[in-house]
């Protein structure tokens, strides 16, 4: 099925190059050649709003990245209903697109290698720009098919302020796009990409599965260990975060010092993020989550900060808190009788210490890399992530 899927997307993506709606402009689609593509109002809708220190990095990727969604338009043009429909309704739901700036930002911090292998900072040449928008292409069509399977699992209501898609088209549907978009993503690094980055991709999609599956039967579970609720952050964040700024040291030929920083300050980039959001479920207003507030808390999913509240709280607490987690229907109320608690404790004050102290890490990992300007871009907005809380 997969395959049948993925041969699709290659006709689909191939026929695209051929009519320039891909690349035209030696890069960037042209527009009136197919309805996905020139309905601008989903592209518009998906720019992102940047938060503070995320604005520099919006600026320094803001074409590339249309292109990406564009590609992504591209890629279903033409296919069977529901597919064009629900991935038009994921790319015009908005989100950073984080991950497929980075790749695009880190490739740009390492420059272009001329002829001679001298490289030029800041500088992508046209066959590794084309290359990195590929992979742009596939990064977020993986975590766009996560977030599916995802959205499903957890029966979410929302996503980024919109309707989750299986509430719209259904679980069936949005499992199969979801299917589909992995193949997507596959066939995208296939196109022109070193098998190093084949492996490396396959690798994460089996972490960010492996991950999934743990924190679905780990949900009720209150025996759950700090080391536990991090391990599966790696796994489901803090993995696609390394591959995309992995992918980008392999496309540029980096050196293996070069690799181990870009792979270091993704994974800590990623890990230090998701810290933050799973405060932010019980901190955020739901209109910044673009979900409701305390979904963590109705899907059973015993998060970062949860497991130090459990570690920290007295039996009566905790059968109170284990109360809530089998239940879905939680009132506002009482995800902040929870969050009283977590706040009571320290558990906030410790989760955010250690977002600060891992996204640290990330950032001095780059010291020293690659172009200065872009160094800081990328470290800014890997520091700026704790702001969010503010």
């Amino acid at each position: 099925m997969t395959s049948l899927l993925a041969n699709s997307l290659k006709l689909g993506t191939r026929r695209a190059w051929r009519e320039g709606r891909v690349w035209g402009s030696k890069m960037f689609p042209q527009r009136g050649t197919a309805k996905v593509l020139s309905d601008t109002s989903v592209l518009a809708a998906s720019r992102a709003t940047p938060f503070e220190g995320f604005a520099d990095l919006c600026a320094e990727t803001e074409q590339e990245t249309l292109a990406v969604s564009r590609l992504l338009l591209e890629a279903t043009a033409g296919l069977a209903t529901p597919l064009p429909e629900v991935v038009r309704h994921i790319v015009a739901s908005g989100g950073k697109r984080l991950r497929s700036r980075l790749l695009i930002a880190s490739a740009k911090l390492l420059g272009a290698r001329g002829q001679e292998g001298v490289r030029q900072e800041g500088i992508l040449q046209e066959e590794t720009l084309k290359e990195t928008i590929f992979l742009g292409g596939a990064v977020e069509a993986i975590h766009c098919a996560s977030l599916l399977h995802d959205d499903v699992v957890d029966g979410s209501k929302m996503r980024r302020g919109l309707p989750a898609a299986h509430r719209v088209w259904g679980a069936q549907a949005s499992v199969l796009v979801g299917d589909f978009l992995f193949a997507s993503a596959f066939e995208l690094i296939c196109r022109q990409s070193p098998r190093e980055i084949l492996t490396l991709l396959s690798q994460t999609a089996l972490r960010l599965t492996q991950g999934e599956v743990r924190q679905l039967y780990s949900a009720h579970a209150l025996l759950m260990t700090a080391d536990d609720s991090l391990e599966i952050v790696r796994d489901k964040t803090g993995a696609l975060f390394r591959a995309a700024t992995m992918s980008a040291a392999l496309v540029m030929r980096a050196s293996p010092q070069e690799q181990r920083a870009l792979a270091l300050f993704g994974e800590r980039f990623g890990i230090g993020y998701q810290l933050v959001d799973d405060m932010l479920d019980y901190l955020g207003e739901s209109k910044m989550l673009g979900k409701r507030r305390g979904d963590d808390l109705r899907d059973g999913k015993v998060t970062y900060p949860l497991v130090l509240c459990l570690a920290r709280s007295d039996a009566r607490q905790r059968r109170r808190i284990e109360q809530l987690l089998a239940r879905s229907d939680c009132a506002d109320g009482q995800v902040d009788e929870v969050a009283r608690l977590m706040r009571k404790t320290g558990c906030f004050d410790d989760c955010a210490a250690l977002a600060k102290k891992t996204l640290e890490e990330g950032a001095a990992a780059l010291e020293g890399i690659g172009d200065a300007r872009l160094r800081g871009v990328l470290q800014r907005t890997c520091l700026a992530s704790l702001s969010r809380l503010s």
